[in-house]
């Protein structure tokens, strides 16, 4: 298992995006009020504002106060993911600063 240092300069890099291209975190929740689900390959995307959240059994990882958080059903194919600031997100680099990213304190 990854570290949160690691977990965070991924997510930091990747723009804020958790992609599982493999069997893991097959399983989502998000909203209010909460909505719960699996992933099954339906290759459409929906959205969360308040939280969301990845689970593989016991396991889990979520964004909380993380702009419109997206998931993509990729299940078979590119992958399921869940990505942060949604509306934001294929925005370029140039002002990418993690210094000035709250989500990224530590």
């Amino acid at each position: 298992m990854e570290t949160e240092k690691e977990i965070l300069d991924y997510l930091f890099r990747t723009r804020n995006e958790l992609n599982y291209p493999d069997e893991s975190f097959g399983a989502w929740a998000g909203g209010e009020p909460p909505q719960t689900g699996t992933f099954t390959g339906t290759k459409e995307g929906f959205s969360f504002n308040d939280w969301a959240m990845l689970r593989d059994g016991r396991n889990a990882i979520a964004m909380l106060r993380a702009g419109r958080m997206l998931f993509h059903d990729g299940r078979g194919g590119y992958g399921t993911y869940l990505h942060a600031r949604s509306t934001k997100a294929w925005g370029g680099w140039k002002d990418a600063d993690p210094e000035s990213c709250p989500e990224f304190e530590r």
